[in-house]
């Protein structure tokens, strides 16, 4: 199934518009936003993942989870799924929001949030 993303302005409003997973194709002033989870699991450690070698960009660096906000999804709502289909870690206390920047300032096309989730336990193994 095809992901879609909404098009929000530069105050985060969204525009009524979507635009297809990694479809560049934005009008100036249009942004999407991602989402980054820093996770601290219940024992207190951090997080961190290292990407697979298959993807395209960055193959093997480490990251903290996220990703781009799916159409109709909240922030909040994206980087809970994200942090979860990423790690399988989920947490029963609602994400801190950090902040907000902009991950690519020559382009201006992508705000991204960061949010605090704590007390994280492991729901699920991965199989990636």
């Amino acid at each position: 199934m095809q992901e879609y993303w909404d098009i929000y302005d530069i105050n985060r409003n969204k525009t009524g518009r979507t635009m297809k997973r990694n479809d560049w194709h934005m009008k100036e002033g249009d942004y999407y936003i991602s989402v980054l989870g820093v996770v601290r699991r219940s024992d207190g450690k951090f997080l961190i993942t290292q990407r697979v070698m298959t993807k395209e960009w960055a193959p093997g660096w480490w990251e903290i989870p996220g990703g781009a906000v799916k159409a109709g999804e909240s922030s909040l709502e994206a980087v809970i799924r994200e942090v979860r289909e990423e790690t399988g870690f989920i947490s029963d206390k609602e994400p801190i929001l950090l902040g907000e920047f902009m991950v690519n300032p020559a382009t201006q096309n992508n705000k991204v949030t960061t949010f605090l989730l704590l007390d994280a336990i492991k729901e699920f193994e991965q199989d990636l």
